[in-house]
């Protein structure tokens, strides 16, 4: 019978410990996916900073995780347009401001002043403003 903690020990024997062990296609599949760096790692079985590390240090891993990246955003961007193109007044709006540069804005608005007129009466003695305020 194995001891309790030889298969601990074979599991974190074969985690992945070098770039080269890393699964190029499952970074990219896994980032194409909208994971996180993080979740990854968790995925792959190695720390964030192993991870992080391994994307400074290796071209290839940098590039797995950017076309997968991309992949995401081609399919978002996708999603949206068919989304605004059924007829989605919300999305539409949002596509416009952000790949078109459109912005609200109020032309009218520094032409527009409200309308209020003051009327200050004439200086009156304190006895006749006591009238002017004293219920009937």
């Amino acid at each position: 019978m194995p001891k309790a903690g030889s298969a601990t020990k074979k599991i974190i024997n074969d985690l992945p410990s070098k770039p080269r062990e890393i699964r190029l296609s499952e970074l990219q599949r896994l980032a194409s996916l909208g994971f996180t760096l993080s979740q990854i790692a968790l995925v792959i079985g190695i720390s964030d900073r192993t991870l992080d590390n391994y994307l400074q240090k290796d071209e290839r891993i940098r590039g797995a995780w950017e076309s997968g990246k991309a992949i995401a955003e081609v399919k978002l961007a996708q999603l949206a347009f068919d989304t605004a193109m059924e007829g989605d007044t919300t999305m539409i709006i949002f596509l416009c401001k952000t790949q078109l540069g459109w912005r609200e804005r109020n032309h009218d608005a520094h032409k527009i002043a409200p309308q209020v007129q003051i009327y200050v009466p004439e200086q009156m003695s304190l006895e006749n403003w006591k009238q002017a305020i004293a219920p009937e």
